[in-house]
């Protein structure tokens, strides 16, 4: 695979790891916001709300409380939608083939002649496939879309509920806080939704980077779309990810890789600052 290496920004300047790192702190940074206003909210719906007022509570409230609640358990610990699509794709396709290869053990093990074990094979296989696409029409998508999109279902019911501002409180008392005690949930959980979803639009601008910083070979834009989702991820856990990072220690971290794939990556990558 032949590549223009020497093409690869210089490393002297530094000019496209500044840009590629600035940006991968910044995404973590947003990350960590989300992550704490995800603490704020269900710290707030459960011992404030659900805690305090949960006698006094609307139903409409109590459910969308309830719902809030949930979202923010899956949420708060993981809000990169590509790895969420990711592990679930691939859990289902293992799935599926855990069924198909199950099957075809248990079949060809049998002394039946060779058509009629594969006319069962076909038979059993499309019975539990049809039966898992049922499950996971049923069950499984609902919840898959709960926990891939929550935080943004979060935000958009917190501005109906601000919005219809029907949850009471207007009674002296106890109950006199609760429609203060209300807002600051859903005030809280619409900010959160706000940036979760600046952050998913700079997710999809980011990918444009590397091509726009005047780079035109398809391999080295390659280079530095690996390294800017690998510095971005890493930011997402931990802020100081990307300090001393550049693209000559990303290809050191690569050849210390188990796979021959990333060691190659490494190797070519060194090889074009000799």
């Amino acid at each position: 695979m032949a590549a223009n290496w020497e093409r690869l920004p210089d490393d002297r300047a530094w000019v496209e790891v500044e840009y590629i790192n600035s940006y991968a702190v910044f995404m973590g940074y947003l990350s960590m916001a989300i992550k704490g206003l995800g603490f704020l909210v269900l710290t707030w719906a459960t011992v404030v709300l659900l805690g305090g007022f949960v006698s006094m509570l609307h139903k409409k409230d109590f459910w969308c409380l309830t719902s809030i609640t949930l979202v923010q358990t899956a949420g708060i610990f993981d809000v990169s939608l590509n790895e969420k699509l990711g592990y679930m794709g691939d859990a289902f396709g293992g799935l599926m083939m855990a069924i198909f290869s199950g099957v075809a053990g248990e079949l060809t093990s049998c002394d039946w002649g060779p058509v009629l074990a594969y006319v069962c094979l076909i038979f059993v296989a499309f019975l539990l496939l049809l039966v898992q696409l049922v499950v996971l029409a049923i069950i499984l998508s609902p919840l898959a879309i709960i926990y891939v999109l929550g935080i943004f279902m979060s935000g958009v019911v917190s501005l109906w509920r601000l919005i219809e501002h029907d949850y009471g409180g207007n009674s002296d008392g106890e109950a006199s806080n609760l429609a203060p005690a209300m807002e600051t949930l859903y005030y809280l959980a619409l900010l959160q939704g706000v940036i979760f979803c600046y952050r998913f639009v700079l997710g999809r601008m980011g990918k444009r980077l590397p091509k726009a910083m005047g780079t035109k070979d398809s391999e080295v834009q390659v280079v530095l779309h690996n390294y800017l989702c690998e510095t971005r991820r890493g930011c997402e856990k931990d802020l100081t990810f990307a300090e001393g990072r550049n693209l000559i220690t990303y290809a050191v971290d690569k050849i210390g890789s188990n796979s021959p794939v990333d060691c190659i990556s490494g190797v070519k990558i060194l090889y074009a600052w000799l």
